[in-house]
């Protein structure tokens, strides 16, 4: 299989985020980002941490596109759905953003535990050989031809791990629910975004006890 994948929420270096119990997936040309955290200082800035701590994507003149407006008791939006980046500077464990139409500290923490998205538009091109994990979100996965090629779900998220290998979640009826898959050549045998992804017998990376229905 080829390894020239990019992470999707952004780069080309690692995972694209936590997968947290919900699905990492492009809706409206939109592809999740990340949370913003609590208020910083005076002056209407924000902490924020994007799912790829390594991304290239945050900078000055990113549109921010929250994934839910807050709103007043009457339904009457209190902030813009897109907020523009207008600086952000990091810090050891994220970063401290400025952000347009966001001007005071009270508008700040209207934003603390929001998510955002970003438009696909604004990464990187890949390679014909390449891919964003967003990419294969939804994607059918199967057993390889040697075990007779049964699909036995599909891609359902990734999860950022602190260990050397990226994890796959796969969904499906046969699965009781959701496996977890290691990222590793000897089981991630191709990736072919028209017809999926092949993996290697079940039994041999499957958790212990978990079998197919």
């Amino acid at each position: 299989m080829t390894s020239n994948h990019r992470a999707s929420c952004c780069d080309r270096n690692r995972t694209s985020g936590v997968f947290r119990h919900r699905r990492l997936s492009t809706v409206n040309g939109l592809i999740p980002f990340g949370k913003f955290g609590k208020t910083h200082g005076t002056q209407g800035e924000v902490r924020f941490w994007p799912y790829n701590a390594e991304t290239e994507a945050l900078k000055k003149g990113l549109v921010l596109v929250l994934d839910e407006i807050p709103r007043d008791p009457k339904g009457e939006p209190l902030l813009a759905q897109e907020l523009k980046v207008e600086s952000v500077r990091g810090s050891d464990r994220h970063f401290i953003l400025r952000l347009k139409y966001v001007a005071s500290r009270e508008d700040a923490a209207l934003l603390t535990n929001l998510t955002c998205s970003i438009s696909r538009e604004v990464l990187p091109k890949t390679d014909p050989d390449e891919w964003y994990q967003s990419d294969l979100i939804g994607l059918p996965v199967f057993t390889d031809e040697a075990h007779g090629r049964e699909e036995i779900g599909r891609v359902a998220g990734f999860i950022d791990t602190p260990g050397p290998f990226e994890v796959m979640a796969v969904e499906g009826p046969r699965l009781n629910g959701r496996v977890l898959v290691l990222w590793r050549d000897e089981i991630v045998k191709d990736v072919n975004l028209q017809t999926g992804i092949v993996l290697a017998e079940f039994a041999s990376w499957a958790p212990e006890g978990e079998e197919l229905k």
